[in-house]
């Protein structure tokens, strides 16, 4: 699990991205790093994966996600980057 303590405000949009690449998992909020964890092999499980909510604790998301992708094999970002202002 990858999270950050950085507040965000509700009715905003916000860049979200998640990169694995070379031994890190990173959060990017807006282009700014806000975290980073390390990791081992990824294990393939049966259990599901869910986006802004913790299942297990019973946590919802509650907003709308525009633009979702999985890119395999590239990480599309490895430093801090300026967020598109377009698709």
């Amino acid at each position: 699990m990858i999270y950050t303590d950085t507040a965000l405000t509700n009715n905003m949009w916000y860049h979200i991205a998640v990169i694995r690449y070379n031994g890190a998992i990173k959060l990017y909020v807006n282009g700014v790093a806000q975290t980073t964890v390390y990791y081992t092999p990824l294990e393939i499980t049966t259990t599901n994966m869910s986006i802004g909510a913790n299942l297990s604790l019973g946590e919802s998301f509650y907003g709308l996600i525009d633009e979702f992708r999985v890119s395999k094999d590239i990480a599309r970002w490895k430093d801090n980057f300026s967020v598109p202002d377009s698709e």
